[in-house]
């Protein structure tokens, strides 16, 4: 469980992330969709990881805005990393699953609220 430090840490990096978002429910289930077929099986199903690293704390994806660091990961892969690329995912695909990202990052942090 995270402590009082590290929820705000967390809220601190998270706020570019998080600034403005009002994510569309919608295409976050299609976004979630996408992600359980195309990346899942290396980051878990809730993208907090399995082979592949968790991305709820990931700093690319707590830093990203609106797809601008995520986007270009998902469709050009990081070979050093072996993530393959998704070059066949649409921009509709690829923002949906930023959304879905961005929806997770919102839940875990408000889980994880001290009262």
């Amino acid at each position: 469980m995270f402590g009082r430090n590290h929820l705000l840490y967390a809220v601190l990096i998270a706020a570019p992330a998080l600034a403005n978002e009002n994510p569309d429910p919608a295409a976050a289930e299609r976004g979630r969709k996408t992600f359980i077929e195309s990346c899942g099986f290396c980051h878990g199903n809730d993208a907090t990881g399995n082979r592949g690293p968790d991305l709820i704390r990931s700093v690319l994806v707590n830093r990203d805005e609106g797809g601008n660091l995520i986007g270009p990961v998902i469709k050009n892969g990081r070979p050093e990393k072996e993530m393959p690329a998704f070059p066949a995912l649409s921009s509709q695909q690829i923002s949906d699953m930023v959304t879905f990202l961005h929806v997770r990052l919102i839940e875990s942090i408000a889980s994880n609220k001290v009262s």
